[in-house]
């Protein structure tokens, strides 16, 4: 019988891709479908367009455990 089933995920699409030999390539896209990040536009930090950012800017959320934990000697706690 033939598959002519559609894919019930991305997941299944791309494995059923991969598994026919052809290839795929992530492009990224301007959060407002303004640029596609392609060619010229693949190394800038923000949309030429809009001006909105192509990545988040939030590290200093990220560190939250190493930079604002509290020492505490006499309690016990999860080690991280």
């Amino acid at each position: 019988m033939c598959s002519s089933i559609i894919p019930s995920s991305f997941y299944e699409a791309k494995r059923k891709l991969r598994d026919l030999g052809l290839g795929y390539k992530t492009i990224h896209v301007c959060k407002y479908d303004c640029v596609l990040d392609w060619k010229k536009f693949t190394n800038l930090q923000y949309c030429p367009t809009c001006g909105e950012a192509r990545y988040k800017e939030g590290s200093a959320d990220m560190r939250w455990h190493r930079d604002k934990r509290v020492k505490t000697n006499d309690v016990l706690g999860h080690p991280t």
